[in-house]
């Protein structure tokens, strides 16, 4: 069982150039905090340099939600 969903972890298979049901590094994908995995994610979808953490900062900003210091 994964930490993340399978969609979420055939994007973080791709991002190190395996193909999309190759599940050799999934262990180490599992470790990965949500911040890296959401970093990721940004990268995978075209949104480079520091989306990630301007996404992050229009929900803390609207919604008032802090995903960075959320309860997993």
């Amino acid at each position: 069982m994964n930490r993340y969903s399978d969609y979420i972890m055939s994007i973080l298979r791709q991002r190190e150039d395996l193909e999309e049901d190759d599940t050799k590094f999934d262990k180490l994908f599992n470790t990965y905090s949500p911040t890296k995995v959401f970093s990721e994610v940004c990268q995978w979808e075209g949104l480079l340099g520091v989306w990630d953490v301007t996404i992050k900062n229009w929900i803390r900003l609207i919604y008032a939600i802090d995903l960075d210091n959320t309860i997993n």
